[in-house]
């Protein structure tokens, strides 16, 4: 906040979402750069950017996904929002033979199944 605006830098390449306010790196990277205008040395900063680093498109559901952190908040949560197939890996994992269609078969949430990493 203290800082000039020559002095803040933007990493196009890195997601991040923090209550409403999110962003998505462009799928495409002529979709992120055709609306950019700047000098020579600006514009190949912006263009050595990526792409295509979130794993799916953001929904109605991760709008609000902040409200379902905690994970063991006992709140209904949706089935698998972007944010959650994003994280994955080693920080967000299935429980072994757990299946969310059975889950909610027997009343659950469809969110059990999940365990951090």
């Amino acid at each position: 906040m203290l800082l000039g605006r020559g002095e803040v830098g933007f990493l196009r390449g890195v997601g991040y979402q923090h209550d409403a306010a999110r962003h998505c790196p462009s799928e495409h990277r002529e979709d992120s750069t055709k609306d950019h205008k700047g000098d020579e040395a600006d514009q190949r900063i912006w263009d050595n950017g990526g792409g295509g680093r979130c794993a799916c498109e953001p929904t109605p559901l991760d709008e609000n996904f902040y409200k379902l952190v905690p994970m063991e908040s006992p709140q209904k949560k949706p089935a698998d929002t972007c944010i959650r197939r994003w994280l994955g890996g080693e920080w967000l994992r299935k429980r072994e033979g757990w299946r969310r269609e059975v889950e909610v078969a027997v009343g659950g949430d469809g969110s059990g199944g999940y365990v951090l990493g």
